[in-house]
């Protein structure tokens, strides 16, 4: 639910106060008290599903080359995106722009898709927690990026969204990493 920058405000005066009663507020307890107001402001942003190791088509039988090739023409498809989204939104956000951003839409949606596919995909049993991992990464990338494409406004789940968008795109930087290192350790065919 959105905030008021009052109320905010209010919040963040009275955590200050009551922090600074010792004489000082470090940069490590101003960061906790913003996090907190944070949390109990503002919903969590999170996947729009939740994935588990019985959610994929896992196959002891499934061909390792194959499920590589399909993999990386479903990630290409990310390259459709032909600006940084974080660039994007920054933009957005400047322009005061409360309408939603269409550039942000289609590239939530484009990661919809992605996830989609994913999901669908034969996956060899031997990689599937990693396969797992990337699929719940590009989950959250496209609600993240959905939400960031229908911003109305508020600066606090302006905040909120960016820090979203940077933890999904670490977790899918962190999962491909994994997925394909656990590819070349395993060789090319099952």
């Amino acid at each position: 639910f959105p905030v008021t920058i009052r109320a905010f405000g209010r919040e963040m005066f009275a955590g200050y106060i009551e922090a600074k009663s010792d004489g000082k507020l470090t940069a490590a307890e101003q960061d906790k008290l913003i996090q907190g107001i944070l949390e109990r402001n503002v919903k969590p942003v999170s996947p729009s599903a939740n994935y588990t190791l019985g959610s994929l088509r896992t196959s002891d039988t499934a061909s390792i080359e194959q499920y590589t090739v399909t993999l990386l023409t479903t990630l290409r498809e990310s390259e459709k995106v032909q600006e940084y989204e974080i660039t994007t939104f920054s933009r957005t956000v400047g322009q005061s722009n409360f309408n939603g951003t269409p550039e942000l839409q289609a590239a939530g949606s484009l990661y919809k898709e992605i996830e989609t596919s994913l999901a669908k995909m034969q996956v060899p049993t031997t990689l599937a927690a990693e396969h797992l991992e990337l699929l719940k990464g590009v989950s959250f990338l496209a609600e993240s990026t959905r939400l960031m494409g229908t911003w109305s406004g508020d600066p606090i789940l302006a905040l909120a969204y960016l820090d979203a968008f940077n933890r999904a795109e670490r977790q899918v930087q962190v999962a491909t990493s994994n997925l394909f290192f656990k590819i070349s350790k395993s060789g090319k065919s099952s």
